[in-house]
């Protein structure tokens, strides 16, 4: 054999050495990547999660990690293969091992973005948020709810001054979701309050409701960006941040919040604990939308379905509503002059076409009832998820609500579900779609929400878009 082939062949060698050798360092660092993954994102969420889930866990972590050590060896294999190639740029297995790379690569990406988020969604801590229970006087009474990463029992101090929080409630159970229910408030009083150990012991603060007819501002919403599910929630609106940063406008002008209210689908379904997360941290934590004024759901068909709980059995473990009959969640309350009434005309009992056909007898009665004994009440609104028309008709079995609201002089209809908005006044009763509150599909119409001002003597509503514009939809005079 001559010099020049001697030559040829050390330079192929050294050449199949350097393939092989930069073949296998990239996959030791896609492994290494494996290995962190697993550690950030599965192995330390599950040291600081609920003990029942250890198992799981530690399950996973052990199964990703030997799916990562076969394949590290099959690739070091497939590198030896690839030193008796003559041509190993051009090898089979090069060529193959490249194409995994980059679906390994791409796949990682996407793995550890939707796997992550699933586990900081199991694994996470929001809040605090206010709301009220079933039957919570909102002059004397209110749930203070949060949740912690690893189950814990519920503390709460609180009092009437920031610097003398007088009162500890202690819970025992060790729970995650944490709801304490406070009651014999004044009313008209201002509390303040912080969770010993959570949230760097930040004091928030909340008032309770008069008691008698007062001024005070309602702020309404309706399909906020969780309800398009993770890219949603990366690229619309964070509307309780809108609204949470005019209210701070507001009130230097004098205007007091009293509380929000969602007409529905705050998630894109229930069993998405992403969105859940996401929901929480945008009413707590990003805007503190609900850490000083009481924040109040009309249930929507996403709270419920597109999943197994179709009964919304996952919306009453964050939400303490007790559930009507076949499990629909409507009520009502008074703050000061304003009764307000939450209704649900979800009707999943005729699966599978679970639709929004109207009251059943049992809603319908007790809608007459709720409203007959309001009658003292200056101002009532209705709050509800979908809307009552079908293209400017009356649908069908929403016939007992139009008789009630014509009946008991009801002054204003709220609602979502259609991604769109539109505000018209039917027989002295405005009715209002307000379905943009960040979804990903407003119909060309931009994002906003809605406010109502109420004082002894009017109630104006208004819709506020994002854009900084606002106009009046009407007032409204006992």
């Amino acid at each position: 054999m001559s010099s020049r082939d001697n030559n040829r062949k050390t330079l192929i060698i050294k050449r199949h050495r350097y393939v092989t050798l930069l073949t296998v360092l990239a996959f030791v660092f896609l492994f290494s990547m494996g290995l962190i993954f697993i550690i950030s994102y599965i192995w330390f969420p599950m040291l600081a999660g609920d003990q029942d889930d250890k198992v799981q866990y530690i399950a996973l972590s052990i199964t990703a990690y030997a799916i990562l050590t076969i394949f590290l060896i099959w690739i070091i294999k497939m590198g030896k293969k690839v030193r008796m190639s003559k041509s190993p740029l051009k090898s089979p297995e090069i060529k193959f091992i490249s194409f995994l790379g980059v679906i390994a690569l791409i796949g990682g990406i996407l793995f550890a973005y939707f796997s992550g988020s699933f586990f900081r969604a199991i694994h996470f801590e929001t809040g605090p948020t206010l709301t009220w229970a079933t039957g919570q006087d909102p002059s004397s009474e209110v749930t203070i709810m949060w949740r912690t990463n690893a189950k814990s029992e519920s503390i709460l101090e609180y009092g009437m001054s920031e610097d003398d929080l007088n009162t500890r409630i202690e819970l025992t159970d060790n729970v995650n979701w944490h709801q304490v229910f406070l009651s014999e408030l004044n009313a008209d009083t201002t509390y303040y309050y912080r969770v010993p150990g959570f949230r760097d012991e930040k004091i928030y603060s909340f008032a309770t409701a008069p008691d008698s007819a007062s001024s005070f501002t309602v702020l309404l919403f309706a399909d906020p960006r969780q309800n398009s599910g993770p890219w949603g929630d990366v690229t619309q609106p964070n509307i309780p941040k809108y609204m949470s940063l005019k209210m701070e406008e507001w009130e230097s002008q004098g205007k007091k919040h009293a509380f929000t209210l969602v007409a529905g689908d705050i998630v894109n379904y229930a069993e998405n604990w992403m969105m859940w997360q996401s929901w929480f941290n945008d009413i707590s934590i990003l805007s503190g939308l609900s850490t000083g004024a009481v924040l109040v759901d009309a249930c929507g068909n996403h709270e419920k379905s597109l999943g197994l709980d179709f009964e919304g059995e996952i919306f009453s473990n964050y939400y303490p509503l007790d559930p009507m009959p076949h499990d629909l969640y409507y009520f009502s309350f008074n703050y000061s002059q304003l009764h307000v009434c939450v209704l649900d005309p979800w009707n999943y009992t005729i699966a599978p076409d679970y639709s929004y056909d109207g009251f059943g007898p049992e809603q319908a009665a007790w809608l007459q009832s709720d409203l007959a004994n309001c009658s003292s009440m200056d101002y009532k609104i209705v709050v509800m998820h979908p809307p009552p028309f079908s293209d400017s008709e009356w649908k069908e079995g929403f016939l007992v609500l139009k008789q009630a609201v014509q009946d008991y002089n009801v002054d204003a209809l709220f609602y979502g579900h259609d991604h769109d908005y539109y505000s018209k006044k039917i027989d002295n009763t405005y009715y209002n779609l307000i379905g943009v509150g960040g979804n990903i599909d407003n119909r060309g119409v931009d994002s906003g929400f809605v406010s109502i001002d109420v004082t002894p003597s009017s109630m104006t509503i208004n819709m506020h878009w994002i854009n900084g514009t606002s106009v009046e939809l009407g007032v409204i005079t006992p």
